[in-house]
């Protein structure tokens, strides 16, 4: 069965590198984790043969763009029928019923109402200031407190914490009071966003129909090998480190939210990243060498 990651207007690059490199890490070879465009989704037959769709971070306004309308229909009708649905970041923002972020900020605004409606609420955000788009300046290390009660939240997870890079995900505003919700973590930090119900969800598993959906305002799926330092976000300097000591729990956190959702997930043993396997180039040809040949594609 595969795992499909959305590719097109609204993610980056970055953003679904990360997916990739660690749902494959999490999932292969139960699932053969790949991206794909906005045309897949509305129009090929891919639902029979996905067991999970995953929204990636970015913006979620082109989002919409490309997917409102058959687009949403198909991955709906998916979802209902038992499939499993990954939103990080926008994508958790897209996965809501209303999207309410840096309102009252003429240049940053994005409110409304989406069509998914996978949690019945609103997405509220940035749940902490000082984001960007398409920089890493306002990012973040940000801890959550998990639940781990054996009912509603993650009991397999061992720890009572853990660490996330953040970069203007949202908070799911009173989820605990929406039926076939359950809060699997919570932002740890006072959050810069009202939530009346002072929850600050910022995990969340929603079951519509027969299947399941996790939305997250944080990058669990995010690795510190794969961020880089920048004089344009100083921040990051920091933020790396921070993440590189939790890298561990985080990758066991996220293991365990995808068995809650009812994937087949590897053991925490497995979840070793392959060495390289080395490459050795040779030449049957006496007028171009190896090495003529290693310059002239450098």
């Amino acid at each position: 069965m595969n795992v499909i990651v959305y590719s097109g207007p609204g993610t980056t690059p970055e953003t679904v590198k990360h997916c990739l490199e660690t749902l494959r890490l999490l999932l292969s070879p139960n699932y053969v984790v790949n991206s794909v465009n906005a045309s897949t989704i509305r129009d090929q037959p891919w639902s029979s043969k996905t067991s999970m769709i995953v929204i990636p971070g970015g913006a979620d306004l082109p989002v919409t763009r490309e997917l409102n309308g058959k687009g949403n229909q198909e991955i709906l009708k998916f979802i209902k029928k038992g499939g499993k649905f990954l939103g990080f970041c926008s994508g958790g923002y897209y996965g809501s019923s209303r999207v309410e972020f840096e309102v009252g900020d003429p240049k940053m605004e994005v409110s409304g109402s989406r069509e998914l409606k996978l949690f019945p609420g609103t997405s509220r955000g940035a749940a902490f200031k000082g984001f960007n788009y398409h920089s890493d300046v306002g990012a973040r290390a940000v801890q959550l407190k998990v639940n781990k009660d054996s009912e509603t939240g993650l009991p397999a997870y061992e720890q009572d914490t853990v660490v996330n890079y953040f970069n203007g995900g949202g908070v799911f505003i009173d989820a605990k009071k929406y039926p076939n919700t359950k809060v699997l973590a919570t932002y740890a930090d006072p959050v810069e966003v009202e939530d009346p119900s002072g929850l600050q969800a910022a995990v969340i598993l929603c079951k519509v129909g027969e299947g399941q959906v996790m939305l997250s305002g944080t990058h669990p799926e995010f690795t510190p090998d794969l961020l880089h330092e920048s004089s344009d976000a100083p921040n990051m300097s920091k933020v790396i480190p921070a993440l590189r000591i939790h890298d561990k729990a985080r990758l066991e956190f996220l293991r365990c939210c995808l068995k809650k959702m009812g994937l087949k997930v590897n053991d925490s043993s497995a979840m070793v990243r392959p060495s390289l396997t080395p490459l050795y180039l040779s030449s049957v040809d006496n007028g171009v060498s190896a090495s003529q040949l290693i310059k002239s594609c450098s």
